[in-house]
């Protein structure tokens, strides 16, 4: 767990969409690399990851946080409602003047960014360390 003299690097969003429902961690990430597990929510059966999601951001940049990686590690797969969640959520993003990563996409998830084209809107890290990096 992280120290209370750690400072604040960013906050993370980590998807752990399940057969049956699933949830969303939001954690914040200090300077050592240290995670802290500051809320989860979990969702119902047919509710998509995505939509939890959009949420988490919006409480993210309401706290007064410009910088957010979106932790793709347990996700193996996005159709198109989380794709077209995601464009929404970039333009909030950059109108708010804030900056988004996306990190450990499995390799379908990377390819699929590749093929739409998103991986020109945002950073794609394979890692949370390079995707911090990616932020700076």
């Amino acid at each position: 767990m992280s120290s209370e003299g750690s400072q604040l690097v960013v906050v993370v969003i980590r998807p752990r969409p399940k057969v049956e429902g699933g949830q969303t961690d939001v954690l914040h990430l200090d300077s050592h690399g240290e995670e802290r597990l500051v809320s989860h929510h979990d969702y119902p059966g047919n509710q998509n990851w995505s939509e939890d999601l959009s949420q988490a951001l919006e409480d993210s940049f309401d706290a007064g946080f410009d910088k957010v990686i979106i932790d793709l590690v347990e996700v193996k797969w996005i159709n198109s409602t989380g794709l077209g969640i995601l464009m929404s959520l970039y333009r909030e993003i950059e109108n708010g003047g804030c900056t988004v990563a996306i990190a450990n996409p499995s390799p379908k998830v990377a390819g699929l960014f590749k093929v739409t084209k998103l991986d020109r809107y945002f950073r794609v890290a394979d890692s949370l360390a390079e995707a911090v990096g990616k932020l700076e």
